[in-house]
């Protein structure tokens, strides 16, 4: 699948520069999300886990900066806006688009979100994650799960039950709760304990 995929995006590359276009285009690739193939015991996409949340987004043409890699998660509805900056539309034509472009991302990989970053899965799960903090709440289970994913980027220690954590907790359950508010999502969760 991953042989069949390079070649198809080899081929698009191919004729663009068979065309005289690379110039003046600009390529993304991106996918929506991951699967779990097994990991931690999901088959699917329905996982808050971050094999399952977080998507590639490469990007490359005329005045994006080469090289530049970046850990910065992002929403793909954040290619709308990159877009839109990207081929000189004014913002105040799109400035009701929620989402943010990436550019200041792709001139400095090393910036952090200013803002949390928001999942949902149908009435099972809600995640947020704001700076190398994720705290997950699982509706069927009630169950909630607390990572810090600098320490423990696979995600295999959950910590929300250490005392020193309780405060983390309570600062992201709040933007958890306020994104649900700005996406209309009714899931009730409750507090913590």
């Amino acid at each position: 699948m991953i042989s069949h995929l390079d070649a198809q995006i080899d081929r698009i590359l191919n004729e663009l520069d068979r065309q005289n276009l690379c110039e003046n285009t600009i390529v993304i690739y991106t996918v929506d999300h991951g699967l779990s193939l097994g990991k931690y015991s999901f088959f699917a996409k329905q996982s808050m886990y971050d094999h399952s949340l977080a998507s590639p987004f490469i990007i490359s043409g005329k005045n994006i900066p080469k090289g530049i890699r970046s850990k910065q998660r992002i929403y793909i509805q954040d290619a709308v806006p990159t877009c839109m900056e990207l081929t000189g539309v004014p913002k105040s034509e799109y400035s009701y688009i929620q989402f943010k472009s990436l550019l200041p991302l792709s001139k400095n990989g090393t910036n952090r979100s200013k803002h949390p970053i928001y999942r949902a899965y149908c009435d099972k799960s809600r995640c947020i994650i704001e700076d190398n903090w994720k705290l997950t709440y699982y509706s069927k289970i009630k169950k909630f799960q607390l990572f810090n994913l600098d320490n423990d980027p696979f995600e295999l220690v959950d910590v929300i039950d250490r005392p020193n954590n309780h405060t983390v907790s309570q600062d992201l359950l709040n933007p958890l709760k306020d994104c649900q508010k700005q996406f209309s999502d009714d899931l009730i969760i409750p507090e913590l304990k």
